[in-house]
């Protein structure tokens, strides 16, 4: 997955075991979501769990179905622009992010 992505979204809502590992290939910044504090988010992105649960499904089907080769070559990426509530809650995250790094 490229920068600004997410992950863990299948464990959560599909109830499935991690389906894949990742490794950053240089410097990057993860913000963990405690599972609650996900809750409170869907209720205050209103289609965020539409959004979420689409792509956890495309993802799953892809390693569950889809050949392994170039997995890494951004299949696993979601189009943020055709998500609205995703991309509303990417830029609260990035905000918050910001924030953090600016108190340290």
């Amino acid at each position: 997955i490229e920068a600004g992505q997410f992950l863990g979204e299948i464990g959560l809502l599909l109830g499935q075991a991690r389906i894949a590992d990742v490794r950053a290939c240089g410097a990057a910044l993860l913000l963990e979501l405690a599972g609650a504090d996900l809750w409170l988010a869907l209720d205050l992105f209103p289609g965020l769990y539409a959004d979420l649960r689409r792509t956890a499904e495309a993802r799953y089907a892809l390693v569950e179905h889809g050949p392994h080769d170039g997995w890494g070559a951004g299949r696993g990426n979601v189009d943020m622009d055709s998500h609205e509530a995703l991309r509303d809650f990417q830029m609260f995250l990035q905000n918050v992010a910001s924030r953090i790094l600016a108190w340290q």
